[in-house]
């Protein structure tokens, strides 16, 4: 709500951040809303977000392994995440992807053979 009265923030990245808790099955919240209703990136916004929460070390969390954080949004997030961007998520995993528990960066080099 506060969001949507900042005129400088577009209206699409409030909706997005008020989203992006929501599942596609529409046990999400806070307005338990589903599938088509929900904007597209805060689908993804989601699906990040609970890859980092699984993936990052913080005070709650030792962290895990990128692998191990994708087996377990799999396995349990099963019917809450748009299966779009979980499958998404496996595709980047098999591009050359730094991971750590303190940082994730994907490695972009397009052509190899220039300095």
């Amino acid at each position: 709500e506060i969001l949507s009265q900042v005129k400088s923030i577009p209206e699409s990245v409030a909706i997005v951040a008020k989203q992006h808790h929501e599942d596609i099955n529409g046990y999400g919240f806070p307005h338990r809303i589903a599938k088509s209703k929900i904007h597209t990136i805060a689908k993804l916004v989601n699906v990040a977000n609970i890859f980092c929460g699984y993936a990052l070390k913080s005070p709650w969390n030792e962290g895990m392994s990128g692998q191990e954080a994708i087996r377990e949004i799999t396995r349990s997030k099963n019917g809450a995440l748009d299966p779009q961007f979980v499958f998404l998520l496996h595709e980047i995993f098999a591009v050359d992807f730094a991971f750590s528990k303190d940082r994730i960066s994907l490695n972009i080099d397009p052509d190899p053979e220039e300095p």
